[in-house]
């Protein structure tokens, strides 16, 4: 701090300069080590801001999306995997936002896996909203798994539909770069061809570093906060944004129904080259990993996929039927064994509770059929 004097001047004194001192005292540790951390924010910022206005729009949104905690699959899956509870998993469990509400907690799951008389498979839900297999297979690279354990994999046409498949990557949602994959599979066709510029290997870093340390300011320095200050503690991750609620009317879901038709023509073709390489790729990672691999069908209320876009289906099935001639993979559909109700489903692709409930009973009924050293 500076601090200017002026002395006052008489016609009998002489003339005194002007003095300036210098207040040296430094600034409070907290305040210092504020400063940097908004300083490198700032220039994470800047480094990594799209320069066109739809671009910076879809940026905002995304970052919009992952300041509420409850809804924040990306940080709550990968906290699973970064802190290793996923690589001691006997059971990992991928899909998009339909397994996710179909599933009961982990740990209510692996609670009716010690029922079942298995109490040495456990279970993990990496389940996220509108999960594409890139995403998937980034999950579980980052995991490494070990020999012996069971990767089941939920997709179906809704997998197909995605109009952004890479978008949670790109912009570090996840807080892993894809820097693994691309070292491993350059020319596996995995991705678009963009992602290998040198540009945007250091984007995507700088976008993974940028999501955790804004998801640490915004979450448990915030909380942290709010709870020392004024005792509130920070609200826990909600897996089930559906709970108690009931099926949405016949209108709605036949607006629904539409609009995923609408979506599923318009980017199928784009889709499947990219699903079906990367399926490939995964089934032979885990199978050089000695892993178990299986494709199953999500919760579905009387094939309705098939029927209402039959050529689609068609598409889909083929695409799984070819790569299980050169890919070591399972495939499992538990819908046949569940007496399905329309009250069972609050829409088109998520069930209610009483669906979470059966759909949960049938896929534990089914682990605890597997042979304990497949899962592990």
């Amino acid at each position: 701090m500076f601090r200017i004097s002026f002395p006052a001047k008489s016609k009998h004194s002489q003339a005194v300069p002007t003095q300036i001192e210098v207040d040296s005292t430094p600034l409070p540790l907290l305040a210092l080590v504020c400063a940097v951390m908004v300083a490198g924010l700032l220039l994470l910022l800047a480094l990594t801001a799209d320069f066109t206005a739809a671009k910076a729009k879809s940026d905002r949104r995304f970052w919009h999306n992952m300041t509420d905690t409850t809804k924040d699959d990306l940080a709550f899956v990968m906290s699973k995997v970064l802190s290793g509870d996923a690589a001691t998993a006997d059971v990992v469990i991928l899909g998009t936002s339909s397994l996710r509400e179909a599933l009961a907690s982990d740990s209510e799951l692996n609670t009716q896996l010690k029922q079942q008389n298995s109490s040495r498979i456990s279970a993990v839900n990496l389940a996220t909203a509108a999960q594409s297999p890139i995403e998937s297979l980034l999950i579980t690279d980052a995991i490494s798994p070990q020999g012996g354990q069971l990767v089941l994999m939920f997709i179906s046409l809704s997998s197909l539909k995605q109009a952004l498949p890479f978008h949670s990557i790109e912009h570090g949602g996840f807080m892993h770069p894809p820097e693994n994959l691309l070292d491993k599979y350059p020319r596996s066709g995995l991705f678009p061809q963009y992602w290998h510029w040198p540009g945007n290997r250091f984007l995507y870093r700088v976008r993974a570093a940028r999501q955790k340390i804004y998801r640490h300011l915004n979450f448990r320095f915030k909380y942290w906060i709010q709870d020392k200050v004024y005792g509130q503690s920070s609200p826990t991750y909600s897996p089930h944004l559906y709970a108690g609620q009931l099926p949405i009317n016949a209108a709605l879901r036949q607006i629904q129904i539409e609009n995923f038709g609408i979506a599923l023509r318009q980017n199928l073709a784009s889709n499947l080259t990219f699903t079906a390489n990367t399926l490939g790729v995964l089934a032979d990672y885990l199978s050089r990993r000695k892993c178990r691999f299986v494709i199953a069908a999500p919760p579905e209320l009387s094939g309705e996929m098939r029927k209402l876009f039959p050529d689609e289906f068609h598409v889909f099935n083929e695409m799984i039927r070819t790569l299980r001639k050169t890919h070591p993979f399972e495939l499992l559909d538990l819908n046949n064994k569940i007496a399905w109700d329309a009250g069972d489903f609050r829409d088109f692709t998520h069930v209610t509770q009483t669906g979470r409930a059966k759909w949960s009973q049938a896929l534990v009924t089914w682990l605890a059929q597997q042979s304990p050293r497949a899962a592990r």
